[in-house]
């Protein structure tokens, strides 16, 4: 299946899990690590405790919680999954289907996040385990070195941003991203590297 690989930014909307198993709180936990509100619908009663931006309802499944939703999850039974694919397409609501992930709009890639770094890897439906493999494989070969290195360059990344041009900015950019820079802070250390660059910064600033 081709898919077309992409990022959401679910910052503060909402998105609707149906399901209270294992795969559903994982869907759900997931949404709320990306900044979601997440309404959650199962059968289950809920814990004692929930993040506040976790809306539980003990309550069969109702095409009405799809209203202000902008992503599903049907996590239930095969049978509940089929209406809620159907409901969620009625309405232009994309959705996962964790029975028949084919019949849904997406599929969710096996992935980590590694500080600033997220790995994600998908086979196209064809095999989760071996995603989940070539996903681990992958992450393994990302230090701490590397991690410490996207993490300088997001910080300096915002400062550059806003005291250069643009295609001054993206060039500058290219050079801290230069392997080199990796190589030295294996060698000298994160504090030493991150002074170094912010000299190279004030230079190009003329602070």
């Amino acid at each position: 299946m081709p898919l077309y690989p992409a990022y959401l930014n679910l910052m503060g909307r909402t998105c609707l899990v149906v399901g209270g198993g294992s795969v559903g709180l994982r869907k759900a936990t997931s949404l709320l690590d990306a900044g979601a509100s997440v309404r959650l619908v199962c059968l289950e009663t809920a814990p004692s405790e929930l993040p506040p931006s976790l809306e539980w309802m003990s309550a069969p499944y109702s095409s009405s919680y799809l209203a202000d939703v902008c992503l599903v999850f049907a996590a239930a039974t095969p049978e509940v999954n089929r209406v809620i694919v159907a409901d969620a397409n009625k309405r232009g609501i994309w959705v996962n289907s964790a029975s028949d992930p084919d019949n849904g709009d997406f599929l969710v890639p096996a992935s980590v996040r590694l500080g600033n770094i997220e790995l994600a890897i998908s086979t196209g439906g064809a095999s989760p385990a071996v995603a989940a493999y070539i996903r681990d494989q992958l992450a393994s070969q990302v230090d701490g070195a590397i991690i410490a290195w996207v993490q300088v360059l997001a910080t300096l990344r915002k400062e550059i941003q806003f005291s250069l041009p643009a295609t001054a900015c993206a060039s500058l950019l290219r050079e801290f991203a230069d392997p080199k820079w990796l190589d030295r802070i294996r060698l000298q250390g994160v504090d030493e590297v991150a002074r170094a660059m912010r000299a190279v910064v004030n230079r190009k600033t003329n602070r």
